[in-house]
């Protein structure tokens, strides 16, 4: 099994406590609305407990779009023995798996040219399916391609971004389509 490991410890350093922050949030919106229900309270008493609701609800959905594109993310691709992908995030969680026949393109997206900017490894699958990696520098994307197998021959400069044809994956590796003419 190859494994392609995209680092990003301190994406889980972050992603963790601010999860962690939206569900404490979460749990004391909660524990107001049941203190409102159950409890007798004057009126002021349940104003300031719906006005924290408010502002724990708004600090929770906060937190949580901040940490959702590192979830969505991928910062680990394992490639199995018959040429199965699994992509998953900073935490371990599995996002995706791509099996060996199916029909893929990668991009080394916005690189900046001679990739030597900061972009994205974007995996497009058949259907106009996209998966994308965390951010990542040039010499990660070329790492990644090398680790992957693709022969440099097939790679291509377009505006930034570099392209590897399509292909399938298997246990010897990339096997690319031919173009029709």
């Amino acid at each position: 099994m190859r494994v392609l490991d995209l680092g990003h410890w301190l994406l889980t350093a972050w992603v963790v406590p601010t999860l962690g922050l939206g569900l404490i949030a979460l749990w004391l919106a909660v524990w107001a609305l049941r203190s409102i229900a159950h409890d007798a309270l004057s009126a002021r008493a349940r104003a300031r407990r719906f006005r924290l609701i408010g502002w724990a609800n708004l600090f929770a959905a906060l937190l949580f779009t901040a940490a959702w594109p590192a979830l969505t993310s991928f910062t680990r691709l394992a490639v199995r023995d018959d040429g199965q992908w699994e992509l998953r995030n900073c935490l371990g969680l599995p996002l995706s798996t791509v099996a060996p026949g199916r029909v893929r393109g990668v991009e080394g997206e916005d690189l900046a040219g001679l990739a030597v900017g900061s972009g994205r490894l974007r995996v497009h699958l058949d259907g106009g399916h996209t998966l994308d990696s965390v951010r990542i520098s040039g010499a990660a994307f070329s790492r990644a391609v090398s680790v992957l197998g693709y022969d440099p021959a097939r790679r291509h400069e377009l505006r930034g971004s570099v392209l590897v044809e399509q292909h399938t994956y298997g246990a010897d590796g990339p096997q690319f389509i031919l173009a029709r003419q």
